[in-house]
């Protein structure tokens, strides 16, 4: 999406980009290394071994020894093959190690026959070009409908449009900076939330030694925005590093949301009628878009399942602005979680299912959230997201150096109990009622 919109400055980034690319020569060098491997650690196919693929080559083979794991042959490549000062790789290409993913083997694989892993040659920096203008814009358009939908909230309280009217009747200014400290307790905390989010994304980079984007905030409706998108410049080292760069962020955004959605409804539980006066407030409309959250303000604020989700969609409810912030921030962070694409949801999927697993998962991802039109109330929040990541993040993510490796088992479990999580989260009170 970004990059297909872009102008004059973009079609320079994309002929540096084409520069970049590896050449016939890079490959020849990387067949030249493995060949004088004394180790003849990947012994590259003779007659038809290599092939053109859009961004490099894949170079067909078997291993010397077939007990090796996958990041151990990607240590001795690094470590030895390509380490030499006649073998040394260009600063702008890699070798990663990959099942193979091209028609032929997917056929193979149907009928029961497996291939063997390949290496390809790419480059370095798989990142899209993105004009920055794009980006700014995108980031611009979304702090605009999270001031919106700030003010939405305060705008539902009678009180708060009483009391500026009064101030401005007397030629009273200060009712404008009063309404921004207002607004500043609701939009600060979802700011936080995601810059708790991108926190996590950015320690795991910086952990594993990659290269990452500024993120970019993602415009949407109904809620304050669709999040951010990050993108890995350069490929993780294993499945096990991307999986920790997707699930560090909805996960340190998610317990950063709840921590502050507990804190807002106990200090709404607990105010008097004088403190939540000037309390923004939340459509019962809104609050049913997510069962567990619904909930949660039903068991707080209620006592019982149904005092707040049950009453009439027109309604509001006055709770502190944390509740609000904690609320959104929740959705924002589990809609973030759809196996869709290159969305962090994508990236675990991708992790845990392979590319071939994950594109099987996407489509019946896809195909529930196209289905939810029909048979789920308040749609338009996942169909929204749906529309947004098919358009924005609908590619497979950057390959890691070593695909062949599975996922720890740890990790796959805490995968599913995130997706269980965002399922909770996501499911709207109400459906099939």
């Amino acid at each position: 999406f970004f990059s297909n919109l872009g102008n004059g400055g973009e079609e320079v980034q994309q002929t540096e980009q084409q520069k970049s690319m590896p050449t016939a020569q890079d490959l020849e060098m990387v067949l030249q290394a493995l060949q004088n491997d004394p180790q003849k650690t990947f012994i590259p196919q003779t007659g038809g071994g290599t092939e053109d693929i859009p961004g490099g080559y894949i170079i067909r083979g078997s291993l010397s020894n077939k007990d090796m794991t996958g990041q151990e042959v990607m240590d001795t490549l690094d470590s030895t093959v390509f380490a030499s000062s006649s073998s040394k790789m260009p600063e702008n290409v890699q070798v990663c190690y990959v099942q193979d993913f091209t028609k032929d083997a997917i056929e193979a694989e149907i009928e029961g026959v497996d291939s063997d892993p390949i290496l390809i040659v790419v480059k370095k920096d798989l990142s899209i070009a993105t004009s920055p203008l794009i980006r700014n814009t995108s980031t611009s358009i979304a702090l605009i409908s999270l001031l919106l939908f700030g003010i939405g909230c305060y705008a539902g309280n009678e009180n708060i449009a009483n009391h500026l009217s009064d101030l401005n009747a007397v030629g009273d200014t200060s009712g404008v900076g009063w309404f921004n400290g207002k607004l500043s307790e609701l939009v600060g905390p979802l700011l936080v939330i995601t810059g708790m989010h991108e926190l996590g994304h950015y320690l795991i980079a910086a952990k594993d030694k990659m290269k990452v984007s500024p993120p970019t905030l993602l415009p949407f409706y109904v809620l304050p925005f669709l999040g951010t998108n990050t993108q890995l410049k350069e490929s993780p080292k294993n499945t096990n590093s991307l999986f920790d760069f997707a699930v560090c962020g909805p996960f340190a955004g998610i317990m950063t949301s709840l921590i502050f959605l507990g804190v807002g409804l106990q200090t709404t539980l607990l105010a008097d009628s004088a403190a939540m006066e000037y309390y923004p407030t939340l459509s019962v409309d809104l609050i049913n878009y997510s069962a567990l959250g619904g909930y949660a303000m039903d068991m707080v604020l209620g006592g019982s399942e149904g005092i707040i989700t049950s009453q009439d969609i027109s309604n509001v409810v006055k709770v502190h602005p944390y509740a609000i912030a904690g609320y959104m921030g929740l959705m924002v962070n589990c809609l973030d979680l759809l196996p869709l694409g290159s969305t962090d949801g994508g990236r675990m999927s991708q992790s845990i299912f392979g590319r071939g697993g994950h594109l099987i998962v996407g489509g019946a991802m896809w195909t529930a959230l196209l289905a939810s039109t029909i048979f789920v109330p308040h749609h338009d929040v996942l169909v929204g997201a749906w529309v947004m990541n098919n358009v924005l993040q609908n590619d497979c993510e950057i390959p890691s150096r070593n695909e062949v490796d599975g996922l720890s088992v740890w990790r796959a479990l805490l995968g599913f109990s995130m997706w269980i999580l965002a399922f909770l989260t996501l499911y709207p009170i109400g459906t099939f009622n």
